[in-house]
């Protein structure tokens, strides 16, 4: 079922092995630096319909500067969905420098997430 369901989801999070899939192809590390880092930030997205304050994300430098988190996470990401899926990523960060806001809009895009398979 995992199998197929990397090539049925536009965008697949495995959680267990901490890889991120579009259109059931990988990401590389130098795609995205982080995929955990990543993978955190759209599951809790997900959970909080789209929209997350920096301070509720778990600690880490990337949560505590804007520019630190565009440049490792958001920006790699929106550059592979575009690349691959050939699609805009409704993915912003708006605010200052230490106290920024993350938007998501899912639009599209079908995701699944997987933290146990079956």
């Amino acid at each position: 079922k995992f199998e197929n369901d990397k090539i049925n989801f536009d965008l697949v999070l495995d959680c267990i092995h901490h890889r991120i899939f579009l259109n059931g192809q990988p990401l590389s590390s130098k795609e995205i630096s982080s995929a955990r880092e990543t993978m955190i930030l759209l599951d809790l997205l997900l959970k909080n319909q789209g929209i997350l304050n920096n301070d509720q994300l778990p600690a880490s430098s990337y949560a505590s500067s804007r520019y630190e988190f565009s440049g490792k996470i958001v920006l790699p990401l929106k550059r592979a969905v575009k690349q691959i899926l050939g699609t805009e990523l409704s993915l912003s960060v708006t605010g200052q420098i230490c106290d920024f806001t993350i938007r998501f809009d899912l639009g599209n895009l079908k995701i699944r997430i997987a933290d146990r398979y079956s």
